[in-house]
């Protein structure tokens, strides 16, 4: 190797030499790639994947969960922002709505009529199911994921409807992740969009819960001296200062609220703060496929999942998903589980997997058959549809791509998985990666559906969480 005394002004063409020929078998790959990413992209477009939330998570089910709450969290409200923009001009005060990455100025009605009561309670329904599958990952022991609660909360937020908001702050406060950035920037965006509306400082102090803050003082009480106690008095004080006062503007009842939270975390609850948190980073071994008959479920989400299988029956009769695939190499037959095992986690541009038998790379395929003799599949109508199978990280990536490009309504759209192309190869894949993990997916099926498929149950409307195994 030549070493430069300093630094060159200009570099001797001498020193370099011929750079051998990239392997045949190599530049194909990459031709391979190559070609499949410009047709994502001339379709879709590219998000930057590896800024993608949630998209560095190791745990094959926890990137689950993110791509659930992704896609589900955009599909609340949907019928309350189409129905307020509508009827916007008759209504009075105004705020800002999110949709697609632009700002959209929307009304608060007055008096509500009776389709936007309809759908409020809609978007009611849709949070209690987005609350309970946010329920069934803590109950899984799962570890926490930030975006998935920033998420939930910007949704709750977007539709005004928060009557969870003192549960989800209790998850917040066991998760260690009241103190989270993000978070609190959603929570003051979600409790701030109507002025009219906005609770003060001692109203978001009671959401936080008096008894679970208790119980976390209690359990610390030992450790509690003299100035921590001040200062939790004097802390009351400005919360109670805060409400009873005027608020001249919202950066100032941001500013109390703010100084009110944190201050009720930053002395008491450290401790209990810094515990949970550390239970969130517990080292973690290479990640595996959970298996299916060893996934706890809800009572309120076993009863979506069985009536999101009985209407993918009826849009699909006689649908039969085959996970099983032969590696090329070795003819060994990978169930869906070893081709979960080959997957190299957050690796979100890599479409293969490994043979646990000869150790060889391949992308893996499902083929998803159905008696309908008008369903399209690879060879045309009345054939198998042979999908790629993507692991969830290529999937999370692949389906932002998509909403960031034409929204989720187009997931929702029956033409979206009609035919055979990629987009269709999209959706299968995220019936195929909720059934694995035992997530809903009835909100996929809406297209096919002009009723609302998420009503009210009791199942819902429920706040146990009785567990049961399957």
């Amino acid at each position: 190797v030549y070493m430069y005394e300093m630094w060159p002004l200009s570099f001797d063409d001498n020193l370099f030499g011929t750079p051998r020929p990239i392997p045949t078998i190599i530049s194909a790959e990459f031709d391979r790639r190559t070609a499949l990413r410009s047709m994502l992209r001339s379709k879709y477009g590219i998000v930057d994947e590896s800024r993608g939330l949630g998209a560095r998570n190791r745990s094959p089910e926890v990137t689950t969960f993110i791509l659930f709450f992704a896609t589900f969290t955009s599909v609340i409200g949907m019928e309350l922002l189409s129905l307020e923009e509508k009827h916007g001009a008759a209504s009075s005060g105004t705020a800002i709505f999110v949709r697609r990455g632009k700002l959209v100025r929307r009304q608060s009605f007055t008096n509500l009529d009776d389709d936007t009561e309809v759908a409020r309670n809609i978007a009611k329904v849709q949070i209690d199911l987005g609350y309970h599958t946010l329920s069934l990952m803590r109950l899984r022991k799962l570890p926490p994921e930030p975006v998935v609660y920033k998420l939930l909360i910007q949704a709750c937020g977007r539709t005004k409807v928060t009557h969870r908001a003192s549960a989800l702050m209790d998850m917040l406060a066991r998760d260690g992740l009241a103190t989270n950035s993000e978070i609190y920037t959603s929570l003051i965006a979600a409790f701030t969009n109507d002025d009219s509306q906005a609770p003060s400082s001692l109203a978001l102090y009671h959401m936080y819960g008096d008894e679970n803050m208790s119980s976390m003082s209690s359990s610390n009480h030992n450790q509690l001296d003299k100035r921590t106690v001040s200062s939790a008095s004097s802390e009351s004080s400005l919360i109670s200062e805060s409400a009873s006062q005027p608020i001249s503007s919202s950066i100032n009842r941001r500013d109390r609220m703010k100084r009110a939270v944190t201050g009720r975390f930053s002395n008491s609850s450290r401790s209990g703060v810094l515990k949970s948190s550390m239970k969130g980073k517990k080292k973690i071994g290479k990640p595996r496929l959970a298996k299916k008959h060893n996934l706890k479920l809800t009572t309120a989400i076993a009863k979506q999942i069985e009536l999101g299988e009985s209407l993918l029956e009826s849009v699909y009769p006689g649908i039969d998903i085959d996970m099983e695939h032969a590696c090329p190499n070795c003819a060994t037959m990978l169930s869906e589980a070893d081709i979960g095992t080959g997957w190299t986690p957050c690796a979100s541009n890599d479409y293969q997997t490994v043979c646990h038998a000869c150790s060889s790379k391949f992308v893996p395929k499902f083929s998803v058959s159905c008696k309908d003799a008008s369903f399209e599949g690879s060879q045309g109508k009345g054939t198998p549809l042979y999908c790629d199978h993507l692991s969830p990280w290529v999937l999370l990536r692949e389906i932002r791509s998509v909403m960031a490009a034409t929204g989720v309504e187009s997931i929702l759209d029956v033409k979206f998985r009609k035919g055979s192309d990629i987009s269709a190869s999209l959706w299968w894949n995220m019936v195929v990666t909720f059934r694995r993990y035992k997530l809903p997916f009835i909100f996929l099926l809406q297209g096919s559906f002009q009723n609302q498929l998420i009503l009210p149950s009791p199942s819902l409307n429920e706040s146990t969480t009785d567990s049961i195994h399957l």
